[in-house]
């Protein structure tokens, strides 16, 4: 599901859609969003069939699938879409040019990336094991995948300033013991203030973000912040405060600290673009992830 726009004839991004959809009556993360238009409203983008008529489809080569979406989804402008989608024959000697050039499309489009199906492949085999076909897999092709390779990257550094812990996703990791399974990514907001000479002012941190173990923190790092961030931890008072700076928490619905550390860490943290942070004013790297830690 996906909101759309009558006026500027092209679907919005994907944050704005939390002020056309409600829960339990209440509209969430939306305190500094625009209010909603007449001229937007939601719209199905269908991607794939997997049962018809409680008959499952999902052994079926994907051809086949989108054959059957094709006879089952009527295309109203607007309104309801079938995913847009290329054959790409990699045999052929232009099959890399062709996807260089459905990647350029699709990220000139400012959308996320690509989805790499093979094409005479099922949504997976159901008796894989007992001497059926073997499974294939699917490929994610974004732009920040792509680094090592010239791809260009939204990356920038900020600190990690606390850390909290959630028991049920501690046991997703082999670290033990674990005392973190959060951290608290802050961008200082009174820099200025705090450089000035002659004049000792307490940095505050506004936290923009939180990275967790289930997303993306390299298993050498994140041994780093458990272990070092233990030693690191200090007082968190109420009101945000702690003995070397200020804490703003966040007006976005996500886990509370509950450590502060008393000398931040510095992290390069990676994202896939960048989204309206909810009940926040400004954008954040999207699906943020640590990808290192520096030293100095």
């Amino acid at each position: 599901m996906v909101l759309y726009s009558d006026k500027e004839k092209r679907i919005m991004p994907f944050a704005k859609i939390r002020k056309h959809m409600s829960r339990s009556g209440s509209f969430l993360g939306t305190l500094q969003d625009s209010l909603p238009h007449e001229w937007e409203h939601l719209m199905l983008v269908f991607f794939d069939v997997l049962v018809v008529d409680d008959e499952p489809v999902l052994r079926r080569h994907l051809q086949e699938r989108r054959k059957l979406l094709r006879e089952l989804v009527r295309v109203k402008p607007g309104r309801s879409m079938r995913s847009e989608w290329a054959l790409i024959d990699f045999k052929a000697r232009d099959g890399v040019t062709d996807l260089k050039e459905v990647f350029a499309r699709n990220l000139a489009s400012r959308q996320e990336g690509l989805v790499l199906k093979p094409l005479h492949a099922p949504y997976f085999p159901l008796l894989y094991g007992q001497g059926s076909e073997q499974p294939e897999y699917f490929i994610k092709l974004k732009k920040d995948y792509l680094g090592d390779m010239g791809g260009e990257r939204d990356l920038g550094d900020f600190a990690i300033i606390g850390a909290c812990l959630d028991a049920q996703i501690a046991p997703k990791s082999s670290l033990k013991p674990l005392h973190y399974t959060h951290f608290f990514v802050g961008c200082c907001i009174n820099k200025d203030a705090t450089e000035r000479t002659g004049v000792k002012v307490k940095p505050i941190f506004k936290v923009v973000a939180t990275v967790g173990l289930d997303q993306c923190i390299p298993k050498a790092d994140l041994k780093h912040l458990d272990v070092h961030g233990y030693v690191r931890q200090t007082n968190l008072y109420e009101g945000g405060q702690t003995e070397s700076f200020g804490v703003v928490h966040s007006e976005g619905y996500d886990r509370r600290m509950t450590t502060a550390f008393r000398t931040p860490f510095a992290a390069e943290i990676l994202g896939g673009g960048f989204e309206k942070v909810q009940n926040e004013s400004f954008e954040f790297l999207r699906h943020p992830r640590v990808k290192k830690l520096h030293s100095d």
